[in-house]
């Protein structure tokens, strides 16, 4: 089918792969038990690239010319000429945006009646797909996308049988959502998000994020836009200017006008390139380290991701003429409470990329500094100060930086509590997020998870132990170190579950920013209950 064409654009999916000749003519090849080659046949596959079918009445792209191609899971998309969307294949969730679930063998057309889809009167400028969604970009700089939308990949409200047959446009309400006020250049979609990048350089990301794949320094799935973190001092996207997204499988990849590449995500299979397997919330560099990246030196002009998966590919060319690194940023006396996680970024200019390391001195005791990113993380376990020394150290120099880390008690309130477990949308409901919630099903509500310093959306905390000791009946349990802000403890005791006495508590020990809490009681009887109460903060 392709002899003697000239192929002009290819794509790859889970079983198939896709061409575009110079003609505007489609061809495909590989699996085709959902009938996503195109070509009016039905289970099966080719060896060999055939024509997508082009008849008049037939086929939705009949005297169309194709600009544009994108794969999803086991279905195609093609953008024509005219700024209108064509899709075939398996269609189970709508994704096929034709009002319809009926798997279709030939191109068909994407919605645009008025009324009924959001596409109506728009031009589409571009496409993206991923597991069981299609994202479109319109001239009009507004995002539109239809399909799967159980993880919140429409960027509309979600449940789990959320589905769009037809396209919706992105939810871009001001004070709501991070597309309010953007003009969108390039779109892109992974298995189960959705990424955006604006004219202002800023990303914006939605859908599935129990990997971190949304970047904005949280977990859990937005069905609302929120902003990829690019903070100074916290994600390797500060003061970047970024030219290429990529939505890979369960992580996302950025290029900058600097030739770096920047990742976040899922990493259990070294899918972000820096040289670890954790997981990463917020956006890091991909290594570029002399003697342990291939990169090193090397100025990064594309990305490309594999479907639904843990590896990418960049096309690169030779770097910028070498040059000494010099600390552009770095978070010279950073506070942090002990119990909590750090996520400080050293930046430091130069090529090749330098390396980061504590040239004197020490970091607080729990935390890490990865020599590829500058990232120092973990969970200071120990408070006090502690200063010393940063080296950055490429093959044409070394620069220094002084360091300070304050590590003080905890501070917790219960706005940060909620605003660091629950989503916007999840913050709105407080059948979820309200202090009596229980959204974990455990039997302990919001507020008592946050006195006792638990995660409510993970079941399984315990609000305390009773066991003999001695004369005595003792309870135990967690808490903060210094305990919760806002919330009084009390532990009282019963003999007939009506009449409770206050306890003699007292701090038993504090390890890593915990507090166990003992509160004792005498024997009085063969039988005693103990409980713990909390105030409203």
């Amino acid at each position: 089918g392709l002899a003697g064409r000239t192929v002009i654009a290819i794509a790859a999916g889970g079983y198939n792969s896709m061409a575009l000749a110079s003609d505007g003519t489609v061809y495909t090849w590989g699996d085709n038990t959902y009938g996503q080659l195109g070509n009016s046949t039905f289970g099966g596959k080719s060896y060999v690239p055939v024509a997508v079918n082009l008849v008049q009445n037939y086929s939705a792209l009949s005297g169309k010319t194709v600009t544009q191609l994108a794969t999803g899971g086991n279905f195609f998309v093609a953008l024509t000429s005219e700024g209108k969307v064509c899709t075939w294949g398996r269609n189970p969730q709508g994704q096929l945006g034709n009002n319809t679930i009926n798997d279709a063998i030939v191109p068909v057309a994407v919605n645009v009646v008025n009324g009924v889809s959001a596409l109506a009167g728009k031009t589409v400028t571009a496409i993206a797909a991923g597991g069981g969604h299609v994202v479109a970009l319109a001239s009009d700089g507004n995002v539109y996308n239809w399909g799967d939308n159980s993880e919140g990949q429409l960027g509309i409200p979600s449940n789990s049988n959320s589905t769009s047959r037809v396209p919706v446009a992105a939810n871009a309400t001001a004070g709501v959502s991070n597309l309010a006020g953007k003009t969108i250049t390039a779109i892109s979609a992974g298995s189960y998000h959705t990424l955006a990048l604006a004219s202002d350089g800023s990303i914006t990301a939605w859908g599935y994020n129990f990997d971190g794949q949304l970047g904005n320094n949280a977990t859990g799935l937005s069905d609302v836009p929120v902003a990829v973190n690019m903070t100074n001092g916290v994600s390797a996207l500060a003061g970047k200017t970024v030219t290429q997204i990529v939505g890979s499988g369960y992580h996302s990849l950025a290029l900058t006008s600097d030739g770096i590449v920047c990742a976040w995500g899922s990493d259990s299979s070294g899918d972000l390139g820096d040289n670890a397997t954790v997981h990463q919330l917020v956006p890091v560099f991909v290594s570029t380290v002399a003697g342990t990246s291939a990169l090193a030196g090397q100025s990064v002009v594309s990305l490309a991701q594999g479907y639904s998966s843990s590896h990418n590919l960049v096309l690169a060319m030779p770097g910028v003429t070498p040059s000494a690194p010099v600390f552009t940023s770095t978070e010279l006396a950073p506070t942090i409470a002990t119990g909590t996680v750090a996520n400080f970024v050293l930046t430091a200019s130069g090529a090749p990329a330098p390396s980061f390391t504590v040239q004197s001195g020490t970091l607080a005791p729990g935390l890490t500094l990865n020599s590829g990113t500058g990232l120092i993380t973990g969970t200071p376990t120990t408070g006090g100060t502690f200063t010393g020394v940063f080296a950055a150290t490429n093959t044409t120099g070394n620069v220094t930086q002084n360091f300070s880390f304050v590590v003080t008690a905890p501070v917790f309130d219960f706005t940060a509590f909620r605003n660091l477990h629950f989503n916007s949308g999840e913050l709105a409901d407080q059948a979820i997020s309200g202090p009596l919630a229980d959204p974990d099903h455990d039997g302990i509500s919001n507020l008592m998870e946050f006195a006792i310093g638990s995660d409510p959306r993970i079941s399984g905390s315990s609000v305390g132990s009773l066991v003999k000791e001695g004369s005595d009946w003792i309870y135990r349990y967690t808490r903060p170190a210094g305990g919760a802000s806002g919330v009084a403890y009390r532990v009282e005791s019963s003999t007939d579950l009506i009449t409770w006495v206050p306890t003699t508590t007292s701090v038993e020990s504090t390890t890593a920013g915990v507090d166990t809490v003992k509160a004792t009681a005498p024997m009085t009887g063969a039988t005693v209950f103990m409980r713990l109460t909390v105030n409203q903060p």
